[in-house]
């Protein structure tokens, strides 16, 4: 079991490796400029679908670099963030779905493979589930993959409704910023 799980964590991190690589080349070449001017008559549509890549670990950083060549191109990083915000929030709705059914699943049956009484008492304190969600924000804001910020939003039982209004904010503000930084490049 533990040879399989090491396999799919060494999977992934060649991916995630593999992802960062084709980000910063398809930025050097050119290429993802490119790429950009070829939908230049809608380059919210650009924003939306590197909203969507923004969210995943395997894809954040192809979504960061766009949003970084949209603000070198001059784009408003207001309005890019906000399009951009409505793209992540479909990314993060996608994986808010998938970790909240079966992360719960997983937690039950490591609290009952490991009975450790501390372990449940910090899960359940009030100040954790106050402070869940607010580090999940603030993880979804930065340029890091989303899943652990969705993760721990879905470890706080926060409403769909909430989750979705915490995830585009904090993605548009984000997103905004990463923009604006590339408006200063």
């Amino acid at each position: 079991m533990i040879a399989r799980r090491q396999r799919k964590f060494i999977y992934d991190l060649i991916i995630v490796v593999f992802s960062i690589f084709l980000a910063v080349l398809l930025a050097v070449t050119g290429t993802l400029d490119a790429f950009i001017k070829l939908f230049n008559f809608s380059y919210l549509l650009t924003a939306f679908f590197a909203g969507i890549f923004f969210t995943s670990i395997f894809t954040t950083a192809i979504g960061s670099a766009a949003f970084v060549v949209l603000g070198i191109d001059g784009y408003n990083p207001l309005t890019v963030g906000v399009v951009g915000g409505m793209g992540a929030l479909v990314g993060d709705t996608i994986i808010f779905k998938f970790v909240r059914n079966d992360l719960q699943a997983d937690l039950a049956y490591l609290f009952r493979l490991r009975k450790q009484k501390s372990l449940r008492k910090l899960a359940t304190a009030p100040f954790i589930h106050f402070l869940l969600p607010i580090l999940g924000g603030f993880i979804i804001a930065s340029p890091l993959p989303d899943e652990l910020g969705v993760t721990l939003l879905a470890l706080s039982h926060i409403p769909t409704r909430y989750f979705s209004l915490i995830s585009f904010l904090f993605n548009t503000l984000g997103i905004a910023l990463i923009v604006r930084f590339g408006n200063i490049l």
